[in-house]
């Protein structure tokens, strides 16, 4: 069960015109190199997070660093389990 508010604020992330043309992008059916920058791992992990569902597609993130993917992978799983 998502916690109150928290709904809206992955609604409002979906609502964004930079996150809808992102998922413009990644639902146009080809490969395509896309780069969520300027994002702390948590924002990141739940753009990533909303991108794959809403265009159900497998996505690959890339990191710099073995301790920047386990920190993105720890975000990623707290949106996954939240939602």
């Amino acid at each position: 069960m998502t916690p109150l508010g928290l709904r809206d604020r992955i609604e409002e992330i979906g609502r964004h015109p930079a996150f809808r043309e992102l998922l413009s992008a990644v639902r146009g059916g080809r490969p395509t190199l896309q780069r969520l920058t300027g994002l702390g791992h948590a924002a990141a992990a739940a753009h990533a997070l909303l991108l794959q569902r809403k265009s159900s597609r497998p996505l690959i993130v890339l990191a710099g660093s073995q301790a920047e993917a386990e920190a993105f992978h720890e975000a990623l799983r707290a949106w996954f389990d939240l939602t």
